[in-house]
């Protein structure tokens, strides 16, 4: 069974080194990267492990954040899917990294509303907010007394964002 320590280009170690002392050294702001590779399976491994070891989320305010730039090229076909599952790695590494302080639940629904924005415009998908005291009237309690445990006004209030995906051009 394949891991990420028996594959042939080893992932892992590549984004451990990428994301080494000596890499992070780096003073530039605007890095460009591109990664090339014999075929299209190796590429795609050694580009998700780039993706993730480039955060989108620094908390450090003692340096302006670094924006990268990643290119993948191959000798053999590339999935066009590469470089949106690779944001979508980086993303779900940003809202993992944030801390509730800066990610709270209003700031939440911004970030997921502007993730979905095309979507949204398209109609293929379409969102719907329980949020407050409609979570406790639609029997939502679980989630309700968590969110009023914490300190919270209109921007934080306690809410569920559910995502409903229709394909466009399938009917239901």
């Amino acid at each position: 069974t394949p891991s990420r320590h028996n594959l042939p280009h080893r992932p892992d170690w590549f984004g451990k080194k990428f994301t080494s002392e000596e890499a992070l050294k780096l003073e530039k702001r605007n890095v460009k990267i591109l990664l090339c590779a014999d075929d299209a399976q190796g590429a795609q491994q050694l580009a998700f492990s780039l993706y993730r070891s480039v955060p989108l989320y620094d908390a450090k305010t003692d340096k302006k954040p670094t924006k990268y730039s990643i290119a993948i090229t191959s000798t053999q076909q590339l999935s066009d899917n590469v470089t949106h599952v690779g944001d979508g790695i980086r993303a779900a590494a940003a809202l993992v990294d944030m801390p509730p302080n800066v990610l709270n639940a209003g700031e939440y629904e911004r970030v997921v509303r502007e993730l979905f924005q095309a979507e949204l415009k398209q109609g293929s998908v379409t969102i719907d907010v329980v949020a407050g005291e409609t979570l406790e009237e639609r029997g939502m309690g679980g989630i309700w007394n968590v969110g009023m445990a914490a300190k919270w006004d209109a921007e934080t209030t306690p809410r569920l964002i559910c995502l409903k995906y229709s394909p466009l051009g399938i009917e239901a």
